[in-house]
């Protein structure tokens, strides 16, 4: 078992850990600073974690131990504080959701003495102890009880969770005790373009239509000759319809689930209608006009540009480019794209003035960000803008992702884990 004594330090920084432990079957946890730590002052028996109150232990015994973790206290006018507990906001149950990603940000946080865990929709409470999980080996996670995070990272893995009954009730019961989560929500791509147009933005937009109608479809093939038709609520380019008119005859190509794709020539309008409708995917489309992007190996590319906010102010935390597959009509690696240099990309296309390019594509991710978090109350944190260059330099909106995908770039991963941690701590210090 634990034996409790009061330990003392000159400094105002201790470093201990938290560590939870199984005991007549049930798995309690403690936090224990060792007595090589203390020199000075005197530390009481329970420390509040999180308006939690948690034994403070200074030696141990042996106990079945189940998992540790470091963290760091502070004393501040006469009183010990735990920096802030962190959560990440997942699947109900079993915590569906990237559990690579979960991974990364718990270690990243672990190496700065910050406590995080996984949280299940469904384990979303109102009492001072939560459900959550954490990794103690490869492909091994387990359940604990933890401390209410003081701030929380949105990532319930897909839109149908994220509108589910226990994914409002997790969101209103964060909400009614204070704790600030963010993103709170997926985007929808019209609405996406509503807010750009609203706020002054247009000339970065396509020609953009909502609804999949026989008369929007053929109008715009008429005045641009090949449009996208687009699933408001798609993701990974699932769903996407590209449409090309030409000598007569009207090419679909179309990506309709797991990077499966299908190719058809139709002779007449009616042909091509049928095919359509055949291979959208449920609810509502876009048609929008398609853009001659600049080219990596003569395929289409696009820029992935992931922004992040830090101290209030939006902020570009790195550029990817996504080049097209060679049968493929959208850029996303997962549907057979690559990844290219984004400064090779523009100084291939643009030798004289790659540079101004560049800040051009900044500028614009960093307006389209701040116009969809202003539409959406700040609650935003972080998110990915896509956008392509036209030949002439012309930057173009296409889609944004409040739920970005892993970064393949090693440098702008690590600094995406890096910011997800600074916005959750700067959260927590104002709330």
């Amino acid at each position: 078992m634990f034996l409790r004594r009061r330990v003392t330090r000159v400094e105002k920084t201790l470093k201990g850990e938290l560590i939870w432990y199984r005991r007549q079957g049930r798995i309690e946890f403690a936090l224990y600073v060792p007595l090589r730590e203390a020199l000075e002052g005197v530390l009481p028996e329970i420390v509040s974690i999180s308006g939690t109150p948690v034994p403070l232990l200074s030696q141990l015994q042996k106990v079945h131990e189940i998992y540790r973790h470091p963290i760091t206290l502070h004393k501040h006018v006469g009183r010990w504080v735990v920096d802030p507990i962190f959560a990440v906001l997942a699947g109900n149950t079993t915590f569906s959701g990237s559990r690579s990603d979960f991974r990364d940000l718990i270690s990243m946080a672990a190496q700065q003495n910050l406590f995080l865990y996984v949280l299940p929709v469904d384990h979303v409470n109102s009492q001072e102890i939560w459900q959550g999980f954490v990794r103690i080996g490869y492909k091994k996670w387990i359940s604990i009880p933890c401390p209410r995070p003081q701030a929380v990272y949105n990532r319930i893995p897909n839109r149908v969770l994220e509108r589910s009954a226990q994914s409002r009730r997790a969101k209103a019961l964060l909400a009614s005790q204070g704790i600030p989560m963010f993103n709170p929500e997926y985007f929808n791509k019209a609405s996406l373009y509503k807010i750009l147009r609203n706020r002054g933005l247009q000339e970065y937009l396509p020609v953009t239509v909502e609804g999949l109608f026989p008369g929007i479809v053929e109008r715009l093939l008429q005045r641009f000759g090949t449009v996208y038709l687009k699933p408001v609520d798609g993701s990974i380019g699932q769903g996407i319809m590209h449409i090309e008119h030409t000598s007569g005859e009207f090419r679909l190509r179309a990506l309709v689930k797991h990077g499966v794709s299908y190719d058809c020539t139709c002779a007449t309008w009616s042909e091509l209608w049928r095919a359509i409708q055949s291979h959208r995917l449920k609810g509502s489309y876009v048609v929008q006009q398609a853009i001659d992007r600049i080219t990596w190996h003569e395929r289409p590319c696009d820029f992935r540009i992931l922004t992040q906010k830090d101290k209030r102010n939006w902020n570009i935390v790195g550029i990817g480019v996504r080049v097209a597959g060679p049968t493929s009509i959208t850029t996303h690696v997962p549907n057979g794209g690559s990844i290219a240099s984004g400064v090779e990309t523009l100084k291939r296309a643009f030798p004289e003035n790659p540079d101004s390019v560049k800040m051009s594509l900044e500028q614009t991710a960093i307006r389209c960000a701040g116009a969809i978090d202003e539409h959406f109350q700040s609650q935003l944190g972080e998110m990915s803008v896509d956008l392509g260059v036209d030949p002439s330099g012309r930057v173009w909106f296409f889609e944004a992702n409040a739920k970005p995908m892993k970064f393949d770039e090693p440098v702008i991963r690590q600094r995406s884990l890096q910011g997800v941690l600074n916005y959750l701590q700067e959260l927590a210090r104002e709330s």
